[in-house]
């Protein structure tokens, strides 16, 4: 479950993202009073991600992470803006926003998934199979990234570092 307080634009909201399998929901809640705002259901697996808020010219977007999708909801009334399909069964880094890019990002032993979204869009984002971008998605990768060369391990905390248009996540050993 993850919680977050958002900004003043957001009002007194905090946003629940509470993927637990059965009966899976995101809500939000006034801070002033505790009452619910509004709650969606949500079709999902458990995850362990906070959700992330993303300002941008056209509008808010409240971004999620998840197993069975990544999705972009309206913050005020949860309405979903898009989805973006990933078929994977762990899914633990919060999405982040930086150079005008959504990054959301799936971590497994086996394959690493990180798409770079941009935000506005509307709709389902899947890619087809083959393909690494669409008019939604500026870029994707697979790679395994790893710190050093010996690495026998996989952060399920991945860190990101951003620098022109590209994420960086960085995993392996702390030493």
């Amino acid at each position: 479950m993850g919680v977050r307080e958002f900004a003043d634009h957001l009002k007194d909201l905090a946003i629940v993202q509470c993927d637990i399998g059965k009966e899976s929901f995101i809500a939000a809640y006034r801070l002033s009073d505790g009452q619910q705002v509004w709650r969606k259901s949500r079709d999902e697996i458990p995850s362990w991600g906070s959700p992330t808020i993303v300002e941008t010219p056209q509008r808010v977007e409240l971004v999620t992470n998840a197993s069975k999708f990544a999705r972009g909801y309206d913050p005020l009334t949860g309405d979903e803006f898009w989805k973006l399909g990933r078929h994977r069964r762990i899914t633990v880094p919060s999405p982040i926003f930086g150079e005008g890019l959504i990054s959301s990002r799936v971590v497994t032993a086996r394959c690493n998934p990180i798409y770079a979204i941009k935000p506005g869009m509307s709709g389902d984002l899947t890619l087809k199979q083959g393909n690494m971008s669409n008019d939604a998605i500026a870029w994707s990768t697979t790679k395994v990234w790893t710190v050093h060369a010996d690495a026998d391990c996989v952060s399920w905390l991945p860190l990101h570092l951003f620098q022109r248009w590209e994420s960086w996540p960085v995993r392996g050993e702390v030493r």
